[in-house]
Parts: C-alpha cells; sequence; structure tokens
C-alpha cells in the first residue's frame, strides 16, 4: 500500500489553533517576558487537543493570552472553544 503524504492532513497544535487576538497578546507579552517564551509557547506546540493541558496550563494560558474570563461558563472551561479554533 502507497500512502501519499501530500494528501495528509496534519493535525494542527495548540499554538496554530490559537484564536488570532489571543496569538497576538500572547506574542506581545513574548517580548516583554521570557517566560512566555520558555514556557507557554512551547506547551501550546507541543499539544493538539484542549483536554490534554492542565488546569495549571489553562491559567497560564489565560493569563499571558490575556483573556477576560468574567463572562466564562464552566463550559468554555471545559472544552477551552473561547481560545481555541477547532
Amino acid at each position: 500500500m502507497i500512502i501519499n503524504l501530500n494528501k495528509l492532513k496534519i493535525m494542527k497544535n495548540l499554538y496554530e489553533k490559537l484564536i488570532p487576538k489571543l496569538k497576538k497578546n500572547l506574542l506581545k507579552n513574548k517580548k516583554m517576558y521570557d517566560s512566555v517564551n520558555d514556557y507557554v509557547i512551547p506547551i501550546l506546540k507541543s499539544k493538539h487537543h484542549y483536554t490534554q493541558l492542565t488546569i495549571s496550563e489553562v491559567n497560564t494560558i489565560i493569563t499571558w493570552t490575556e483573556v477576560d474570563t468574567t463572562r466564562w461558563s464552566m463550559f468554555d472551561y471545559k472544552w477551552g472553544d473561547l481560545i481555541f479554533r477547532p
């Protein structure tokens, strides 16, 4: 069986799925804080699904992307739909 690698759909990591406005905020903070580049971006690039993140990692991502969570429901936290595109 021959597999055409050009037709395979590569799964995007969480960094690639990050909502554009939030990625812009993250990159802005990257210029000011080393921990964004050393910790947050590698986490996002190493995982493909929101459910792979720990609670601590989600909190860190929320902090550095400057997400306003004041109106989030428990489902927003559970599924991460307000942070990542499907």
